[in-house]
């Protein structure tokens, strides 16, 4: 809340709220929608603020005696101290985004392992066409689910095999690169189709599954053994997968889940950096006000008035 009005996060939080499907998004467009990114950046924003003055003071008023000589070395303490919170919140970008878009579980595997019977069984539903003919997926399928109040979007992706169809190629290709972008990846095998010799591994790890064990047979070890017909194992292999999200990172939901909040704050960092490599003050202030222009973008407005009344509020200058 700014000026008693919804800043532009607290807007883009309410959409998140409008459309949230499980609790842990519900979570995070409420802490979103409760302003604290916001008060957040103008904090940053009104230091910022101080900061410049104290710059420019140095600058322009070195001459008078109420300016401090050293106002330019305590001003990079405050941007050291500042660039530290906003990577501390910047860490919880890709969770944030994650919770927001959901966590991708890619089932991949060999033709014909059972990768579309065990997404319709995951998920309750018909969702792939299901064929005892081998490539019958050729495309990627997904569907979002909500697990344990973590939002899931399963990926049942073509069989990964040698091929001169372009179009099975072209499946394939996407496959692969599903699964390489991949949260948690489900490798899929059966006593007649074996494992995949190199399998993607994802972001918070693989599943072995060891598909068809209502046709019998033993899992190998660290493989969880699994049936789409009969749910054998079904709950085991969800449990497998919450407890990679549980591992995904903090509890607590993040302040940022959008591509526009990750740029403004790696624009903002970009800036300070380069404020504390600069030799000269010059050079800082103009680096600091490009750091001003990233927070403005992304909740507010800071402009030069607002940094000369600091300025002037702060020093005894041409009274």
């Amino acid at each position: 809340m700014y000026n008693g009005k919804l800043d532009l996060l607290q807007v883009e939080a309410l959409g998140e709220l409008l459309v949230a499907e499980t609790d842990a998004q519900l979570q995070q467009a409420q802490r979103q929608l409760s302003g604290e990114l916001g008060r957040v950046a103008r904090r940053w924003a009104d230091e910022l603020v101080k900061v410049r003055s104290w710059i420019e003071a140095e600058l322009d008023f070195s001459d008078e005696g109420d300016v401090d000589a050293g106002a330019f070395g305590r001003a990079r303490n405050s941007v050291m101290a500042l660039r530290g919170d906003v990577v501390a919140v910047l860490t919880g970008e890709a969770h944030g985004r994650r919770i927001r878009e959901g966590f991708s579980v890619v089932i991949t595997g060999r033709p014909n392992a059972g990768k579309s019977s065990l997404l319709n069984a995951l998920t309750g539903r018909d969702v792939a066409i299901v064929s005892d003919r081998p490539g019958t997926t050729r495309d990627v399928i997904e569907t979002t689910v909500s697990l344990e109040g973590w939002p899931v979007v399963y990926v049942d992706s073509a069989g990964i095999q040698e091929s001169s169809d372009p179009i099975e190629q072209e499946g394939i290709r996407r496959a692969l690169s599903r699964s390489q972008r991949a949260d948690v990846v489900v490798s899929v095998f059966s006593h007649d189709v074996p494992e995949l010799d190199v399998v993607s591994n994802g972001a918070l790890g693989t599943v072995r599954v060891c598909s068809k064990a209502d046709l019998g047979g033993c899992a190998p070890v660290g493989a969880l053994m699994v049936s789409s017909q009969t749910g054998q194992g079904l709950e085991l292999l969800k449990l497998e997968i919450i407890r990679k999200l549980n591992a995904s990172g903090p509890a607590e939901a993040s302040l940022v889940s959008r591509e526009r909040h990750r740029r403004c704050l790696v624009e903002t960092l970009e800036c300070l950096d380069r404020s504390l490599a600069a030799g000269l003050p010059e050079l800082a202030a103009e680096d600091l006000r490009g750091a001003s222009s990233a927070l403005s973008r992304l909740v507010g407005q800071t402009d030069l008035d607002t940094v000369l009344d600091s300025l002037f509020e702060g020093f005894c200058i041409g009274k």
